[in-house]
């Protein structure tokens, strides 16, 4: 099958957003011919420049994105291309869709629905004639796609009522990992030591003074404890404690996987997580916050915890101390997190699915 697929970023390049086009398009690319599609141009570039100069100065949010002009501007420059020698569209954003025109049928991947991002992450409520236009773009892209892939049942249901997307066009596919993971479940190293690891850019919204409020807590209860938190930008005032390690990045975080023996992300909002998919191939049980796609990925008491959003550090040290009191427990869910990891969390799963929901859009254009 011929694949187009239509990102804004190169998804031949790792580094793209979170890595997910790209493991995405490696993932295709083994089965079908996949040639990316670029909607970008000059004319997105300079919308996209123009509204950042604007925001800077009057100090509004503005996603340029998720603007009317600049979805008229993708939508023009994909007519320059030729889509019809495709089988298959494949968009991984919505706004690249919005103003498709085309016969070949289009499969729509996306984590969640511009409806539920206001008010939930930051810098997606633009003002009330703003969010309209960006609503509509997003109604628009759905109408347009022959299927749709949600990377969680929350995303799901906001499309169902807040677009009225039919039912049949829905499917709800996890996401897999990004990062290398291993064949098996890596034994661990059984010294003693309880090595929590956490993985997150942004320290706010993942909750990366929870996190350490945890270890500090876990330290007093005598547990031997460590944190290592890799890829976040840390403010200064994080104390320089016993035990806390801060790597603000690294390309591979594979070898902090494989040395951990707890996974947590105290989130405060989250589409899906990527990281969840990892900590699940090296079995690591997960303990994080029951909010927006995180459920999808980790099940509450079988592959981790998740507690309420408004748990603090001493409510994830407690959770965290009694499973880690008890080995037998330990043990049963590092293989309960390695076995949803091997039948669902992973990108062969997703493919496979991706076959399926591919022959329903194109036997849907035949009809």
């Amino acid at each position: 099958m011929m694949i187009g697929y239509i990102s804004l970023g190169d998804p031949r390049r790792r580094g793209t957003w979170s890595g997910t086009p790209h493991s995405i398009f490696q993932r295709l690319s083994r089965d079908h011919q996949v040639e990316w599609i670029n909607p970008g141009g000059l004319n997105t570039k300079t919308i996209y420049r123009y509204h950042k100069v604007i925001g800077k100065f009057t100090g509004r949010t503005v996603r340029p994105y998720s603007t009317l002009r600049f979805a008229s501007a993708v939508g023009r420059n994909l007519r320059k291309h030729d889509l019809s020698k495709y089988d298959l569209l494949f968009s991984i954003g919505s706004t690249e869709i919005a103003n498709l025109e085309t016969t070949v049928p289009i499969v729509h991947l996306t984590d969640a629905t511009f409806a539920q991002m206001v008010g939930y992450y930051d810098g997606f409520d633009m003002g009330e004639k703003r969010n309209r236009h960006a609503n509509e773009i997003q109604r628009k892209a759905y109408e347009v796609s022959t299927q749709i892939i949600f990377a969680s049942a929350w995303a799901a249901r906001s499309a169902m009522n807040d677009y009225h997307v039919p039912e049949e066009k829905i499917n709800v596919v996890r996401f897999g990992a990004n990062q290398d993971v291993p064949d098996r479940l890596p034994e661990r190293q059984g010294d003693g030591m309880l090595r929590l690891l956490f993985v997150g850019k942004e320290w706010v919204r993942k909750g990366g003074s929870i996190a350490v409020d945890a270890l500090t807590s876990l330290q007093d209860r005598g547990i031997d404890a460590e944190l290592v938190m890799v890829g976040c930008d840390a403010p200064r005032s994080v104390p320089n404690m016993k035990g806390l390690t801060i790597i603000p990045y690294v390309e591979d975080v594979s070898i902090y996987f494989r040395e951990a023996d707890i996974f947590i992300l105290p989130t405060r909002a989250e589409c899906a997580g990527i990281v969840f998919c990892e900590a699940s191939a090296y079995g690591l049980p997960s303990f994080t916050t029951a909010t927006g796609g995180v459920p999808d990925y980790v099940e509450d008491g079988v592959t981790g915890r998740l507690l309420p959003p408004d748990a603090r550090g001493e409510d994830f040290a407690d959770a965290i101390a009694e499973l880690w009191n008890d080995p037998e427990a330990m043990k049963e869910m590092r293989l309960n997190a390695r076995r949803r990891y091997e039948e669902e969390l992973n990108w062969d799963v997703w493919m496979k699915r991706f076959e399926e929901i591919a022959e329903k859009a194109l036997t849907a254009s035949k009809a």
